[in-house]
């Protein structure tokens, strides 16, 4: 039988695109380091390049915090991110901002404070800091902790059997492996939309995904 096509799980969570504008900052720095380079402007070249060092780790940070964050919201039940990124990214953006007009740029200390502070201001503005709330309402007399590793455990369970489909060439076996995973997924959205009968269901669902696991590896 001809190997079946990767597994596409309807779930699978796309990357946020927020964040862009942040890369662009990235393109005059590092114009600038280059020309300092070419210029063989030994203080320049490391002033712009530390500087373009401080925005690329900002772009990351942001990058992290708009993940995490779209994780949280496409989740309906979930703990808030442990890690601030999106506000450690905002006063790194200040920082750098301040470090480039200053040091860099030659600008006046308050000047580059003030470039600071607008920086990090127009960050919490247009992209906001990280969710602070937790979203465990309507858990009933079942702990946060049991339903929150009960999902942990199945989306596990989940992703792993959904890596090794790929590698599957029996058309047939495939197509029963879809249909199981699909219902699976629906089954844990199910949970976490109403986790009160979690006990029960937790048992069915990680015995059903073992069940399809074994199945797997035969």
């Amino acid at each position: 039988m001809g190997k079946a096509k990767p597994y596409k799980p309807s779930t699978v969570s796309l990357k946020s695109k927020k964040g862009t504008l942040l890369y662009l900052f990235l393109i005059p720095l590092f114009i600038a380091v280059i020309l300092a380079l070419l210029q063989t402007n030994i203080q320049a070249f490391l002033l712009n390049s530390l500087a373009f060092a401080l925005f690329f780790f900002t772009a990351k940070l942001s990058t992290r915090g708009f993940n995490q964050e779209l994780e949280y919201l496409r989740s309906p039940l979930t703990k808030a991110p442990k890690i601030p990124y999106k506000t450690i990214a905002a006063f790194m953006l200040g920082g750098s901002t301040f470090f480039t007009a200053w040091v860099a740029g030659g600008k006046s200390f308050f000047s580059a404070l003030f470039l600071g502070v607008i920086a990090t201001l127009g960050y919490y503005l247009y992209y906001g800091f990280d969710p602070k709330k937790d979203k465990l309402d309507n858990l009933g007399d079942i702990s946060a902790e049991f339903v929150l590793e009960t999902i942990g455990e199945a989306k596990t369970k989940l992703t792993n059997i959904e890596k090794h489909m790929g590698q599957i060439e029996d058309t047939l076996l495939y197509g029963k492996l879809n249909i199981a995973m699909t219902k699976a997924r629906n089954i844990l959205e199910t949970i976490q939309e109403d986790p009160k009968d979690i006990r029960v269901a937790r048992k069915f669902l990680i015995v059903y995904i073992r069940e399809w696991k074994q199945k797997l590896k035969r």
